[in-house]
């Protein structure tokens, strides 16, 4: 039987063209009357097999047309069909399995092929499973067939070589025949043609398109299909992996929240039941002092410098606890901020009377400069934290016998500017991002004997900010540190901070 392919319309058109010349020539002779009666048989059969010609060839093109249409109106239906149509309420796996559902199914009906199926490679590369093979007889499906590498090499380096196998007679052709008695005469399947599916450059799978009982010869325009659908799949599956991968970022997120809120109530109350004892043990401190002094003992009785270093421990330890009260209130959505008009200076005093012991214990002199009348809205509490923050950390990290000092000014008709600076060890720009960061510490011998947790600078940047205010650390190694805050002079609180 002929094949309508393209050459073979292409010789029949040939032949259609000879056998209308030789009938215009016999009409001729038979106009000059010397070959009357067999001219006009001779005319009516070339004339006839004219006719035959012509609905044979039209016949094949309308037939080719036919089965362009098919597959065109079918990449069209593969390309609508997109993962983002299936269930959102189902796993990822089941949301794919889906999909390569419908697409076999599409792609078998569309080619009239008895076979289509979907197979993804292992992470390994050694093994292809089969997500779905639709089985065009029944209708059925099937699912978990697996290839193995070992048992197919040569189709395996095919595949990991060539973007299409077109095997139109399977059991010899070199790529396929490894199949012939474990895959293709078990099922009867006569010719293959496979698509690879692909992530970037990485090759994930194979679709696989299979005709039983008889060999078929896949058309130029049937491969380009397979092509096509291959790359549609391919991207179903980034889309699917993207989609799986954004769900579980969120389950990790929600669970890494929960956790974090978990520990920050934790530390909050775990300040709260330490804060008590502490404050015992401070005030035992403080009587043990002055009974001490009372009593005038000898050096070698002495016990004053026990409670000294008692009470300052204490002390020590009550800020570190006040600051994770402060930090999990903080997290927790529970801060509660009043904006009001508040006179710098009169908080920098009450500031200055609370940082004097450790300043004068270390010989630090502290200079401050700022006018009485320089106005600023901001919560009261958290101002004040925020200055003795700064201030204790520029003590803590200052050399003894250097001086802090301390500016505040207008910087415009919006803004004031306070100015702490120290002449201690500085930072470089690397240091600076970790010691904003919470519970990070610098690795250097003054953090490791004045210690602390890591949170006095991230706790008063926040601090600053939650009252619609700006943070700002200005360093160089060995040469010092100024920290400026910009304080609004409107009221105008971070709302997204406040509970």
């Amino acid at each position: 039987m002929l094949r309508l392919n393209s050459a073979n319309i292409a010789g029949l058109c040939a032949i259609l063209v000879a056998v209308q010349l030789l009938a215009a020539f016999v009409l001729i002779l038979n106009g000059n009357g010397e070959i009357a009666f067999s001219g006009h048989l001779l005319e009516m059969g070339v004339l006839f097999l004219s006719a035959v010609i012509t609905g044979v060839v039209t016949i094949g093109l309308l037939r080719i047309r036919t089965r362009d249409r098919v597959l065109e109106e079918a990449m069209v239906a593969v390309s609508q069909l997109s993962v983002n149509n299936i269930d959102e309420s189902k796993s990822g796996s089941m949301q794919f399995e889906e999909y390569a559902r419908k697409c076999t199914q599409l792609v078998a009906d569309a080619m009239n092929t008895d076979r289509v199926g979907i197979w993804l490679l292992s992470e390994d590369d050694q093994v292809l499973v089969a997500t779905d093979i639709f089985i065009r007889s029944d209708g059925s499906h099937e699912t978990g067939a697996r290839l193995e590498r070992a048992q197919y090499p040569k189709y395996f380096e095919a595949v990991s070589a060539e973007w299409a196998i077109d095997a139109s007679d399977a059991e010899n052709d070199h790529r396929t025949a490894d199949f012939r008695d474990g895959y293709l005469k078990p099922l009867d399947i006569r010719s293959m043609l496979d698509s690879m599916l692909y992530s970037g450059e990485q090759l994930v799978g194979v679709v696989c398109i299979e005709q039983k009982r008889r060999i078929r010869r896949w058309s130029n325009a049937e491969i380009r299909f397979a092509g096509s659908v291959a790359r549609l799949i391919s991207l179903a599956l980034e889309i699917e992996a993207r989609r799986v991968a954004q769900r579980e970022m969120q389950s990790a997120l929600i669970y890494a929240e929960s956790a974090n809120e978990a520990k920050t109530s934790f530390l909050m109350n775990l300040s709260h039941e330490v804060r008590t004892p502490l404050n015992a043990i401070i005030g035992f401190s403080q009587l043990g002092e002055l009974k001490a002094v009372e009593m005038d003992l000898q050096p070698d009785q002495d016990f004053l410098p026990l409670f000294k270093q008692s009470k300052r421990s204490g002390e020590h330890l009550l800020r570190m606890f006040e600051d994770l009260i402060d930090v999990s209130q903080i997290e927790l959505g529970v801060t509660k901020i009043a904006i009001e008009p508040l006179f710098v200076e009169a908080i920098l005093s009450d500031t200055i009377s609370i940082v004097t012991k450790p300043a004068t214990s270390k010989h630090i002199s502290i200079s401050v400069d700022c006018a009485e009348d320089i106005q600023v809205n901001a919560d009261r509490k958290l101002m004040s934290q925020v200055l003795i923050n700064l201030i204790m950390n520029s003590i803590k990290y200052s050399s003894e016998g250097t001086q802090v000092s301390i500016n505040v000014a207008n910087r415009d008709e919006q803004h004031c500017v306070i100015s702490i600076s120290d002449q201690g060890l500085g930072m470089n720009e690397g240091e600076i991002e970790v010691a904003l960061q919470r519970f990070e510490r610098l690795d250097n011998s003054s953090t490791k004997v004045e210690g602390g947790l890591g949170i006095g600078l991230p706790l008063a940047k926040q601090m600053v900010e939650m009252q619609g205010g700006q943070f700002e650390i200005l360093s160089q190694k060995d040469r010092g540190t100024t920290i400026r805050i910009l304080i609004p002079l409107e009221a105008r609180q971070s709302d997204s901070m406040v509970a």
